[in-house]
C-alpha cells in the first residue's frame, strides 16, 4: 500500500525551497547591485534616478578560460610598469615652455644671418647666476618663488647688451627622482630672471641652462626659409626601366626651383599635407611610387659649430628648503 510522506520529508523539502529561493534571491539582489555601482560610476547625467539606471540590464563578462585571465593581467601590470617608468624618466628632466614671444621675434631673428666670430656668443665660464635670498629671514621656504638672476658674457668676457638667448631654469632634489620646471623673463640686455617654485622641503639643487642662443635660431630660421626645410624627405618617381629620385620639402623654396629646375606638387597625393617635390628629368611627376628619409645637411663645419652650441647648464646651486611654518604656531609664538 501506498505511504503517506513523514513529517520529516516535509520539513526538508521546506528547508530546500527556502534554500533555493534565498540564493535566487542574493544572485539576483548581487547582479542589481553591480549593475548600479557600475552605471553610477560611468554616468555623465545627474537626471538620472537610481529606479531608472536599475531597469537596464546588466550583461555580465564572459572569459574563455583562467588562462587568458592570466594573461590579461599580467599584460595590464607590464604596461604599467612602462607607463611609469616613462613618468619618472620624465620628471628627471623638465622642459621648461618656449619663450612666448618668440614667433612675435621671428624677423629679428632672421636678421641674424652670418656669425663672423664665436667668441660673440656667450661663454659659461664667464657668466653670472646669483640665487637671491630674503634679507631677512635668509632662508628658503617650501611653497615660495625661488627666482635666479642671470647675466650673460661672452667669449671675451664682456657684458652681452642684447637679448634673443632661450634659457631655461628648473629644481630638483639631489637624487632625482622629483623636479619642476620654471620660466625665465628675458630683459633684452644680456640680463635675464629665473623663476621657479619650491613645491616641497629638502636639499634640492636649481639648474640653470642655455637651450639656444639667438646665433643658433638665427641661423637655423633663415636656413629654413632658403631650403624650405631643415631634413629633406626623398621621393622617388619610376616608369618602365627609368627610376630617379629627389628631394621634397612642405614649401616651394627657391632652393629646390633652382636645383630641379621646377617642382611635383604632391599635396594631393600625400593626404592634402602640403609635399613639393624636385622635378625628375626623365619621369613623370605623377610616377611617384615612394618617400624616404634624407639626412643632408647644406651647410659648413662653422655653421654646424654654432647649430650645436646648445643646451649647456650655466650653473647648479645646491640649497635647503625650509618647510612652511604653520600660522597657528606662528600666532602661538608671537603671543608668547
Amino acid at each position: 500500500m501506498f505511504q503517506r510522506p513523514t513529517i520529516k520529508v516535509f520539513v526538508v523539502l521546506v528547508i530546500i525551497v527556502i534554500v533555493l529561493m534565498m540564493i535566487q534571491y542574493l544572485t539576483v539582489g548581487n547582479e542589481h547591485l553591480f549593475t548600479n555601482i557600475r552605471q553610477l560610476a560611468t554616468n555623465d547625467n545627474p537626471g538620472h534616478n537610481a529606479s531608472a539606471i536599475s531597469r537596464r540590464k546588466h550583461i555580465p563578462e564572459r572569459r574563455t578560460s583562467t588562462a587568458n585571465t592570466f594573461v590579461s593581467s599580467v599584460k595590464t601590470k607590464k604596461i604599467h610598469f612602462q607607463h611609469t617608468n616613462v613618468i619618472k624618466t620624465a620628471l628627471k628632466t623638465p622642459m621648461a615652455a618656449i619663450s612666448r614671444n618668440i614667433l612675435d621675434r621671428y624677423s629679428e631673428y632672421r636678421q641674424i644671418q652670418q656669425v663672423a666670430d664665436f667668441g660673440e656668443l656667450y661663454d659659461p665660464r664667464f657668466c653670472v647666476v646669483e640665487l637671491e635670498v630674503d634679507r631677512k629671514t635668509k632662508t628658503f621656504t617650501a611653497g615660495t618663488e625661488l627666482r635666479v638672476r642671470v647675466h650673460l658674457y661672452n667669449g671675451y668676457n664682456q657684458s652681452l647688451t642684447q637679448g634673443g638667448d632661450l634659457l631655461n631654469i628648473w629644481l630638483r632634489n639631489t637624487d632625482g627622482s622629483s623636479s619642476v620646471a620654471g620660466y625665465v623673463v628675458d630683459h633684452m640686455n644680456g640680463t635675464y630672471t629665473g623663476h621657479v617654485m619650491a613645491f616641497w622641503a629638502g636639499n634640492l639643487c636649481v639648474k640653470v641652462s642655455v637651450t639656444n642662443t639667438k646665433e643658433g635660431i638665427g641661423l637655423y630660421t633663415n636656413y629654413v626659409n632658403v631650403h624650405g626645410s631643415y631634413k629633406f624627405i626623398n621621393a622617388t618617381f619610376s616608369e618602365k626601366k627609368k627610376s630617379e629620385m629627389t628631394q621634397c620639402a612642405p614649401t616651394m623654396s627657391d632652393w629646390l626651383k633652382k636645383t630641379y629646375g621646377g617642382f611635383c606638387d604632391l599635396t594631393h597625393e600625400n593626404y592634402n599635407i602640403s609635399l613639393f617635390c624636385g622635378k625628375p628629368k626623365s619621369v613623370s611627376c605623377r610616377n611617384w611610387v615612394k618617400y624616404g628619409w634624407d639626412d643632408s645637411l647644406y651647410y659648413d663645419d662653422y655653421t654646424r659649430d654654432i647649430l650645436s652650441y646648445k643646451d649647456k647648464v650655466l650653473k647648479q646651486i645646491k640649497l635647503t628648503v625650509v618647510p612652511r611654518e604653520n600660522k597657528n604656531v606662528q600666532n602661538a609664538r608671537q603671543l608668547s
